[in-house]
């Protein structure tokens, strides 16, 4: 005969439940584990906002934080600026400070250089730093561009880039608020007009 009204609840109940597990199964496990982070599959590239000012117009990377990937805990990549107009030289001071708006800090590197870019004499380790760019154009040194950066050791950061490839790991560093990293990831990539884009509109922030 025809079930009662409770068994053909309990029946909806079962059925709704069979249901919810197997979307946990086919996908569902794997989508609510990732907490929102990019899986390797995704290949799509972060959208992104032209933000730069005249404050710092000269000055490309690093800004905010960077990831420290040397043992984990220190850093050792590449500053870089936009050229000056007739310079013969650059000068680069970086200070070591608390992060503090009153702390010009200790100095840790002083390097000159003909180009725009300097690799680092050795790895910086965890903090805050200030650095400071001038350049000589006709034997008269003017400042270019003073800019702000943090050294951070992040091992959760490190393990999840292991598993991906690719743009994934650009969007993976660019939606954790690892922009300059994420610029450092996209340059390495093979050219294509999505990577331009997102290089030219991460340079102009």
């Amino acid at each position: 005969g025809e079930a009662s009204p409770a068994l053909r609840r309990l029946r909806t109940v079962v059925l709704s439940a069979a249901a919810l597990m197997l979307v946990w199964l086919f996908g569902g496990r794997e989508w609510m584990s990732a907490g929102g982070t990019v899986n390797a599959a995704d290949a799509s590239w972060p959208e992104t906002t032209t933000l730069r000012g005249s404050e710092r117009s000269n000055w490309l990377a690093p800004l905010g934080k960077v990831l420290a990937r040397e043992d984990a805990d220190r850093w050792n990549g590449d500053l870089t600026w936009y050229p000056s107009q007739d310079a013969q030289s650059y000068r680069v001071t970086i200070h070591r400070n608390d992060g503090g708006a009153f702390d010009r800090g200790t100095p840790v590197v002083e390097q000159t250089v003909t180009g725009p870019s300097l690799r680092l004499p050795s790895p910086l380790p965890s903090g805050h730093y200030t650095v400071e760019l001038f350049a000589t154009v006709f034997g008269l040194e003017s400042p270019q561009a003073v800019a702000e950066f943090q050294v951070v050791a992040a091992p959760a950061v490190l393990a999840d880039l292991q598993g991906l490839k690719g743009p994934a790991r650009v969007q993976y560093l660019h939606r954790a608020g690892w922009l300059s990293d994420a610029l450092v990831e996209a340059k390495q990539l093979p050219q294509d007009s999505e990577r331009e884009r997102y290089i030219k509109a991460m340079e102009a922030r």
